[in-house]
């Protein structure tokens, strides 16, 4: 049998932070399944997806919040119950404007209010540059 796990991860970004994690997975005979990483304002987040034994849990997670020492801050979490997820369609929505406070609450409410469930959100403030 093997247990699904969820990893958030926290820290000062620097190199070596995903080689740490990682090692402390496959030591302990867990298996990276999937993930997603950002850095903003040099802090790091990641979210990872880890299978692993169930007898090698509790060793990985005492391993992984040993990574505490060196400012890696690790949350495991049960894999979220999917069994009764009622959202069968997927919509992608690409969204350009000009930036003012709000935009993000605003979208949200509107999807959340149609019924919608939002998977994965990215922003950015794009910036151009005029050359004289």
């Amino acid at each position: 049998m093997v247990v699904s796990t969820v990893l958030n991860i926290h820290a000062h970004d620097r190199p070596g932070i995903m080689s740490c994690v990682s090692n402390v997975i496959t030591d302990c005979g867990g298996n990276w399944m999937e993930s997603r990483m950002a850095r903003l304002a040099g802090q790091f987040a990641g979210i990872v997806r880890v299978e692993s034994d169930p007898d090698s849990l509790a060793t990985m997670k005492s391993a992984l919040a040993d990574l505490a020492e060196q400012g890696i801050h690790v949350r495991v979490l049960d894999e979220g119950d999917l069994s009764d997820y009622p959202y069968t369609r997927c919509m992608k929505i690409d969204i350009f404007g000009n930036d003012r406070p709000g935009i993000v609450s605003q979208l949200t409410k509107t999807v959340s209010a149609a019924g919608a469930n939002i998977e994965e959100l990215n922003s950015a403030i794009a910036v151009s540059y005029t050359h004289l």
